[in-house]
């Protein structure tokens, strides 16, 4: 109750106003700075005028452009999968748009995101919607850095999770938009793969920083587990378990003593992804992103740097990789990803001895590892009859295409 002899405000921010708590009005107010929260009054527009182009400070083409992506995000892109469960998808589509209203580097970057799924959807408009990506990516990033270099507050952690998750989306589809729109054969570089690696992790270092605010906000639910201790435990079909023993033979021969540890700790971590891989299509039938892509936190960084600099024993692995993300099918920002970077691996080892070894997994990828994802199918095409004693034991498993050139992978549609 507003006490007698003193005049009641109106101008206070919308946070002071929905706490019912004195606001001093400027901008930003003393407790929205205190709890980290943006400001209502930041920015306001004046009384009596409306957030147009004269006051954003976009042209009258830009403000359309901007006002068509959002469109296109709400009524296209969000009824695409993102190759994740529904709880989480229901947050793209409330939580995360409701935090870009109060944070410009969050906006930015749906914006980018819609752009992109524009790109997927009319590739033949595919230039005009890059650089429309692009150029909100740009804007999100930069804010982003900026927003990184001051404390991280409970206010903003949701939103800077939020944006670190939308820049993994479109690193990964920017790079099979780039293979998209190249004459074949189409490719993701290894330089494209390293970058994707480092991003991710780089998202993991923002959540360990911000752990506690973001699993108690409202994207709590993206933070859950996806790895069951039950997966430990998924014995692996004969084949894979040879395939991976055949993969430690190949580190014990080619692979420099000195980068055998970080390539084995890979490749444990890789042959934990394919248990996990198994365990999720038995049990709940599909396959999410959190379950493959791990494997970017997992690895050691050092096999990044080898991955760069396309070090042949850490491009095998990759390739293996690669095979098993075809496992993933709802989520269209990287539905062809794993044979873009196959086909990139394979333009760099063609030639060379350790070209065999991609054998497997160019063959697992022309199944989309039905040999995970339907196991039981395979069983009975070998018909109980043991693989042959190959340094490739599963060669003969799935007939090759009539006409397939293993030198070039190209599309294989879902």
């Amino acid at each position: 109750m507003t006490q007698l002899g003193t005049k009641k405000s109106r101008k206070g921010c919308t946070n002071c106003k929905r706490r019912r708590v004195k606001c001093n009005e400027q901008a930003p107010c003393a407790n929205c700075s205190r709890r980290g929260e943006q400001c209502s009054l930041l920015g306001a527009p004046t009384p009596g005028t409306e957030l147009g182009p004269e006051t954003s400070g976009l042209s009258p083409e830009e403000w359309i452009q901007d006002l068509e992506l959002m469109h296109h995000y709400d009524r296209d892109t969000l009824l695409q999968p993102l190759g994740i469960r529904e709880d989480c998808q229901h947050l793209w589509r409330e939580n995360i748009p409701r935090e870009a209203i109060k944070h410009s580097f969050l906006m930015h970057g749906i914006l980018a995101l819609s752009a992109l799924h524009i790109v997927h959807t009319r590739p033949a408009e595919a230039d005009k919607y890059l650089r429309l990506c692009d150029k909100h990516q740009t804007k999100a990033l930069e804010m982003f850095r900026t927003v990184l270099c001051t404390d991280i507050t409970p206010g903003i952690s949701t939103a800077l999770f939020a944006l670190s998750s939308t820049i993994s989306i479109l690193s990964m589809g920017r790079s099979c938009a780039d293979a998209m729109s190249m004459p074949e054969p189409r490719y993701v570089s290894m330089e494209q793969v390293a970058e994707l690696f480092l991003l991710t992790r780089g998202v993991r270092d923002l959540i360990h920083t911000c752990m506690e605010w973001v699993s108690a906000g409202p994207l709590g639910p993206m933070l859950d587990g996806h790895y069951s201790s039950d997966a430990h435990d998924v014995q692996l079909p004969v084949a894979v378990q040879k395939q991976f023993i055949n993969l430690q033979y190949m580190l014990d021969e080619c692979c420099a003593i000195e980068y055998r540890p970080e390539c084995e700790r890979a490749l444990r971590r890789l042959e934990d992804i394919y248990r996990s891989v198994l365990s999720a299509s038995t049990t709940m039938g599909e396959v999410e992103t959190s379950q493959i892509w791990r494997w970017m936190l997992l690895a050691p960084c050092e096999f990044v740097t080898m991955i760069r600099a396309c070090f042949p024993p850490a491009l095998i692995l990759l390739a293996h990789f690669a095979a098993v993300s075809l496992t993933v099918r709802k989520a269209w920002y990287t539905s062809d990803w794993g044979h873009y970077v196959l086909t990139g691996i394979s333009m760099v080892l063609y030639g060379s001895d350790m070209y065999s070894y991609l054998e497997w997994p160019m063959e697992q990828a022309r199944s989309h590892m039905m040999i995970l994802t339907q196991p039981e199918e395979i069983d009975s095409v070998m018909n109980g009859s043991p693989p042959t004693a190959s340094r490739f034991p599963f060669d003969q498993t799935l007939s090759l295409e009539p006409g397939f050139d293993e030198a070039e992978l190209g599309f294989v549609a879902f």
